[in-house]
């Protein structure tokens, strides 16, 4: 069950599908979603540069108006996201903050049973953005699950189609374990389970023994596929078109398809096509 969201908020239209995301799977679940804004004064000073000389009189009246800007934009995004809450009738708490955001963002998902976060978000408040190892740094970095989600809104409610992606390691088996957990509104659809393996006997006893998983949480209709050694062909051409969800570990090194999971995960971010749950 989750009953707790986190919700990190910036001024992109990523921030928004998140909200929108957060408040569908809040409504299943009765939940409470925390938006948290970080101002981030360290990146805006680190942006102005250092003052030229004699310069410093207007560096400060600058950088007072770059705070000042800053945070506007912060009270916008925190009522626009309460008047959010409000509306769809789902409990929220707001979490204001100073410092890196990335590190605010792993610190509070502790608590959170569920981190769900723009695909491209880059948390540009007080700065013009933090760099992308940021955001790869929340995804591989916090225990916490995280729905990674596109600019694109719209939580679908029925009938979806799920994508799990597995190979042997632990990390998968995790990611697995914890999508059937959570219960996710894409929990009333169709699941296939996908896997890359060198040895097909192996691999199609793995996906059967995932498949089990499935069935005892109530998923019923599962399909598994094998393939052989080409999974990021397949996946771009065929399986990420049929789902409306994917699911994996955010991590980990596979010498079965001859990449970094991690990498893998990047590539779906990259094509942003669909959601992402990485367990």
């Amino acid at each position: 069950m989750i009953k707790r969201i986190l919700v990190p908020l910036d001024t992109s239209e990523y921030s928004e599908a998140a909200v929108d995301y957060a408040c569908g799977i809040a409504k299943q679940h009765d939940s409470t979603l925390t938006g948290i804004v970080v101002l981030n004064l360290f990146g805006l000073k680190k942006s102005l540069g250092r003052p030229g000389v004699g310069g410093i009189h207007y560096y400060k009246k600058l950088e007072s108006f770059k705070i000042k800007e800053a945070q506007e934009h912060i009270e916008t995004l925190k009522k626009n996201f309460a008047s959010k809450c409000k509306k769809e009738g789902i409990k929220y708490t707001i979490d204001d903050e100073q410092g890196r955001p990335s590190s605010w963002i792993l610190e509070d998902g502790r608590f959170h049973d569920l981190i769900v976060i723009g695909m491209k978000t880059h948390f540009r408040l007080g700065s013009a953005a933090e760099t992308n190892s940021s955001s790869e740094r929340i995804i591989e970095s916090s225990v916490t699950p995280k729905y990674l989600v596109p600019a694109k809104k719209g939580l679908r409610q029925k009938h979806n189609k799920v994508l799990i992606i597995i190979d042997e390691s632990q990390p998968s088996g995790r990611a697995l374990q914890r999508y059937c957990q959570v219960g996710l509104p894409e929990a009333t659809g169709k699941v296939r389970v996908i896997m890359a393996s060198k040895k097909e006997k192996e691999g199609r006893e793995s996906l059967e023994r995932a498949k089990a998983l499935l069935n005892a949480h109530n998923f019923t209709d599962v399909e598994t596929v094998w393939c052989p050694n080409k999974l990021k062909d397949v996946l771009q051409d065929e399986q990420v078109d049929w789902a409306d969800l994917i699911v994996k570990a955010p991590n980990h090194e596979s010498d079965l398809i001859h990449f970094k999971f991690s990498n893998l995960t990047k590539f779906l971010i990259k094509l942003e096509k669909k959601p992402l749950f990485l367990g």
